[in-house]
């Protein structure tokens, strides 16, 4: 299972806001037992968005798009979905209900431009945002799955949490993911991965290893993906107990 990331700014592209959505979103897909196949990080333009949607359908079954909701004339990643789909615009009444009960709670003008948030592409599923106005929306097809999220981190978190993952769990079977680390300190990741050649040469197919290295320091992370949740944990161990033996005099 792949998937992809689409982050949707120009301020990530010019270095004005870091981009936590993507790092996040790829720890908890990772958890999820999914590979992140590629993060991008494109401008805010129509063009540009509607290409790489494209690509990632091409790509992966998991597409998760960050930013370009909100109301005005530099967001449009709405416009972008729908004109991929060759969808219009459908207005959701309930939305923008939600949308002024927010306005309300916060004491705040509801300014009539923010009208432009309730209308989503025909084939939208919404995605009601409970920390903001901005919602987001749902996109099924037989093979793929892509939800679009606003780009505030904390009204994304809370999409994923409540909406996303669920449905990602509900459409897919997803394996069990099981990670063992091994700490080394005084050698250099060369060294280690001589030590180890013979046995990345023989690991199964569904494990592999990671080298991370740091000052005077490398992780190794043993990464096993399965079905079976019992067997993958017998192999992990088998496996650490080869990569222990083979270089233990490095291992703190």
């Amino acid at each position: 299972m792949k998937a992809i990331i689409i982050s949707i700014g120009d301020e990530l592209l010019i270095g004005n806001t870091l981009n936590t959505n993507a790092h996040w979103l790829g720890i908890e897909l990772t958890q999820l037992g999914i590979q992140i196949k590629a993060t991008w990080t494109i401008p805010d333009e129509k063009s540009e968005i509607i290409y790489y949607i494209k690509q990632a359908q091409n790509q992966a079954e998991i597409i998760l798009i960050t930013g370009g909701l909100g109301p005005t004339n530099d967001d449009l990643t709405v416009d972008a979905i729908a004109a991929y789909y060759q969808e219009e615009l459908i207005y959701h009444n309930d939305i923008w209900e939600n949308i002024k009960s927010m306005y309300t709670s916060r004491n705040r003008e509801i300014h009539e431009p923010s009208i432009k948030l309730a209308y989503l592409p025909k084939s939208a599923t919404p995605i009601f945002n409970t920390q903001g106005t901005a919602p987001g929306s749902l996109y099924l097809s037989e093979n793929t799955l892509m939800a679009s999220m606003p780009g505030v981190p904390y009204e994304m978190k809370k999409m994923m949490e409540l909406t996303v993952i669920p449905a990602i769990k509900k459409k897919f079977s997803l394996p069990f993911i099981v990670n063992k680390y091994f700490y080394t300190a005084g050698v250099g990741e060369t060294i280690l991965s001589d030590a180890l050649t013979n046995f990345e040469k023989n690991i199964p197919e569904n494990f592999s290893l990671a080298y991370l290295p740091s000052v005077g320091k490398v992780r190794l992370r043993l990464t096993g993906r399965g079905n079976d949740l019992n067997k993958l944990k017998q192999t992990a161990e088998n496996l650490s107990k080869e990569i222990q033996e083979a270089i233990d005099k490095y291992i703190y």
